[in-house]
């Protein structure tokens, strides 16, 4: 009994770790699809999300593009068309789902809760010029 108990945890262990492996490769797959400088500053700019401190996040939005609200959302939280910090603190996953290249030097980058359009500026990099809180069911 003791030893197929120890057979099942291996085995849903050994599942974890290959569900893992499996989501993190889908990941990079679609990072692959990015610009490295972007796929660069898409990390950073998910750590600074993760803490809700406005002005770090709005240094990877075009100037005057994105608002940010501060107080949790009411009726639908995950909702919104600006950055509100609690919901990017409590509720933002920043997994890529797809991607869809704009016109040139933009992207569109989709999680599960928000979608994010990208553009390559000469002086300033990659920048958030349009955002939409809006999770995917």
């Amino acid at each position: 009994m003791l030893k197929n108990r120890i057979i099942i945890i291996f085995l849903c262990f050994l599942l974890f770790i290959f569900s893992f492996i499996s989501v993190n490769a889908e990941n990079k797959k679609l990072e692959s699809q990015l610009p490295n400088d972007l796929v660069e500053t898409y990390k950073k700019f998910i750590i600074d999300m993760k803490t809700g401190v406005a002005g770090s996040i709005d240094s990877y939005c075009l100037p005057q593009a994105i608002s940010f609200t501060y107080n949790k959302r009411k009726n639908r939280p995950g909702i919104g068309q600006d950055i509100n910090t609690h919901w990017a603190v409590n509720g933002f996953k920043g997994k890529i789902i797809s991607i869809r290249k704009k016109e040139k030097g933009c992207f569109l980058i989709r999680t599960a809760t928000t979608a994010m359009w990208f553009i390559n500026t000469k002086h300033m990099g990659w920048r958030l010029y349009e955002y939409l809180d809006k999770p995917i069911k």
